[in-house]
């Protein structure tokens, strides 16, 4: 089976539709941060063939997003046994079940008939209790290991292992065992193991190849020896463009930063003026009301007021008692008694066989004078807002301050506007973005046109040298060469594994036919151990019980419980003992295997130890690995890397 495409809707955090489109063949790496959807879509495989879409349980509900009355929706694409199906299903709300046979032929179902379809696929196709044994949730690899396979798990194992060994029901005279010898003596001899050298076999197909790819390693050793002067002459021509690159970037960065500089100094003044104007008027909102002639009469008519308040009224106090007459009326103040008295003209005040006062206004200076002036003074402060002096002369000196900044921003705004320096703030600021080494350009001496010009004809020289050399073909030839050494590699990878796998076939088969009465746990040894050489090296051995259980590992002549390995190294057993099974229960085609958030345990080396295992599997294998940490497998380089939502 493979798996092509797998896409889920509403179901956990995923509240969008988010699709994965796959290679069938080979390492997919799909990356996205952690809380994204990488373990719901892992999944999706799961929920399609184990749960119907009326389905109501616990597992179902826990799939519809917090808060959100929705209905989970998953779907897939894949292929079995030559036929590509589009299966999705949609639980708890608007439920459906349908089923899309997209090639050879169409055909579309929906219901209790695409149930069936589903259903058929399981069964026939797949082995239910070996898919839940590969497909290990996330983070259970130490469970997976670390306990007794159940009675079903085992027997399961055994029928696979017995198809794998030897093929019961093979119906023509020609046993499974006779097929697999001579498919091994295509590749090697039958007494010492060599590469057979016969002209139709395949093992010579192998030793022409290597001879091929020994020649053609040859030639381009003697390619390169002749061009290596013409290398050198291209790495000049490289160094010097890059070098008239850098002085452009440089010189385009040095005149932006002077512009973006300036226009920002100069958009500071006018946003500052225009805060500190702002400021004043919001600080002293009586400027709306202001008038300078007012503010000018305030301070004329200020000592009028000052002197008609001294003088308003006198106050008379009798040291003892007295009889006075005040205007021709009789008065008697007792002892210590005060009389406010206005001041008003004429005012007679005489004080019998003693003393006679007598004040008569002047015109025009006297205290009615004194009265409209203060009048005036009071009416004026409040045509201002202000009920003291000293108010009106702060909201003077603000005003006079709100005028001088005022005039200074018109200045500035006539000379440049704010829009017109965003303007070029925002251009400069577009060329700062675009240049990735801005900080250090403008840090720079000032790049000058000598130098762009002498830079120039460097490369003007270097590159009518090296349009020279071109006419050699020696670049041609140099890389045809290297393509077809890379073609032959690729082949001779292929045929080696087919070497190999043929050559185990019939050791298998051979340590089967010894003992009738085999155990086939060292089968299932078998598998793990030549996958595990793939990783920790020739030295490895993993031993298993009857049970399948795995017991201990054994490195050159050091060995370890299983149960006492680290965390990491139970990690990637668990990995090898999946992969193993599915080399078990491919009889007819590859299985794929699922990968949620693997390797959290495991350091560098052994991660990229690891890809030498999926090389093994060759080009029928599909394995999807999830991960939160794409950076740990950027040494696969024949990956597929994935983000999450692409």
């Amino acid at each position: 089976m493979k798996i092509h495409k797998l896409w889920a809707e509403n179901v956990k955090g995923i509240t969008k539709r988010k699709e994965l489109e796959l290679e069938a063949t080979g390492l997919n790496v799909v990356t996205a941060p952690n809380e994204s959807g990488k373990t719901t879509l892992a999944q999706v495989l799961n929920y399609l063939f184990q749960y119907k879409s009326t389905a109501n349980s616990q597992d179902i509900k826990d799939l519809k997003p917090y808060g959100k009355d929705v209905g989970p929706l998953m779907g897939a694409e894949i292929e079995v046994n030559g036929q590509i199906y589009r299966i999705e299903k949609q639980w708890l709300k608007d439920k459906k079940t349908e089923v899309e046979l997209i090639s050879p032929e169409k055909r579309a179902l929906s219901g209790n008939d695409a149930d069936k379809v589903i259903d058929q696929i399981f069964t026939e196709y797949l082995d239910q209790t070996i898919w839940k044994m590969i497909q290990v949730a996330q983070a259970d690899f130490d469970n997976f290991i670390s306990s007794d396979l159940q009675e079903g798990q085992r027997d399961s194992l055994r029928h696979y292992l017995s198809l794998a060994v030897v093929d019961d029901e093979a119906g023509s005279d020609e046993s499974f065992y006779e097929r697999a010898e001579a498919e091994y003596l295509k590749w090697w001899t039958p007494k010492d193991g060599k590469l057979a050298s016969g002209n139709n076999s395949r093992g010579k197909e192998i030793s022409d190849k290597r001879k091929e790819l020994k020649d053609l390693e040859s030639d381009v050793v003697d390619l390169e020896d002749e061009i290596s002067k013409a290398a050198e002459i291209e790495v000049a021509i490289v160094d010097n463009r890059e070098s008239r690159e850098v002085l452009q970037s440089r010189q385009r960065a040095q005149d932006a930063d002077r512009e973006l500089v300036t226009a920002l100094k100069e958009q500071k003044k006018r946003t500052d003026l225009i805060a500190e104007i702002e400021k004043i008027k919001s600080e002293n909102p009586g400027l709306a009301n202001f008038s300078s002639e007012i503010y000018e009469s305030i301070e004329d008519d200020r000592a009028l007021s000052e002197r008609y308040l001294a003088l308003n009224a006198i106050t008379l106090k009798a040291l003892k008692k007295a009889n006075i007459e005040i205007n021709g009326e009789a008065v008697t103040l007792e002892t210590d008694e005060k009389r406010e008295q206005k001041l008003e003209s004429p005012l007679r005040i005489k004080i019998a066989d003693l003393l006679e006062i007598e004040y008569v206004e002047t015109k025009g200076k006297g205290a009615k004078g004194l009265e409209e002036g203060h009048k005036r003074y009071i009416a004026n402060l409040a045509k201002l807002g202000c009920s003291e002096f000293s108010e009106a002369q702060a909201l003077n000196r603000a005003f006079n301050n709100f005028e001088s900044k005022s005039g200074q921003l018109e200045v500035l705004l006539a000379a440049s506007k704010i829009e017109e320096l965003q303007e070029i703030i925002d251009t400069n600021n577009s060329i700062k973005a675009s240049l990735p080494n801005w900080d250090k350009d403008i840090s720079m001496p000032p790049v000058s046109i000598a130098d762009l010009e002498q830079v120039a004809q460097e490369v003007g020289k270097k590159e009518g040298r090296a349009e020279e050399i071109s006419h050699f073909g020696w670049h041609t030839e140099l890389e045809e060469s290297q393509e077809k050494i890379l073609d032959i590699k690729k082949r001779l990878e292929r045929l080696n594994r087919e070497a190999a796998a043929a050559k185990l076939l019939l050791e298998t088969l051979d340590e089967h036919k010894a003992a009738a009465e085999k155990d086939y746990s060292e089968d299932f040894s078998k598998y793990i151990n030549e996958i595990a050489k793939s990783y920790y090296g020739e030295d490895v051995h993993f031993e298993v019980s009857d049970s399948f259980e795995i017991i201990s590992r054994r490195l050159g002549v050091t060995e370890v419980a299983i149960k006492d390995l680290s965390t990491g190294a139970k990690e990637q057993l668990a990995i090898l003992i999946r992969l193993a099974l599915t080399q078990i229960v491919q009889v007819e085609e590859a299985f794929p295997v699922i990968m949620d958030d693997e390797f959290a345990h495991s350091d560098p080396n052994r991660i990229a130890l690891m890809n030498n295992v999926f090389k093994d599997f060759g080009d029928q294998q599909q394995f999807i690995l999830f991960t939160c940490y794409p950076d740990k497998f950027s040494s696969y380089k024949d990956a597929r890397v994935i983000p999450l939502g692409h």
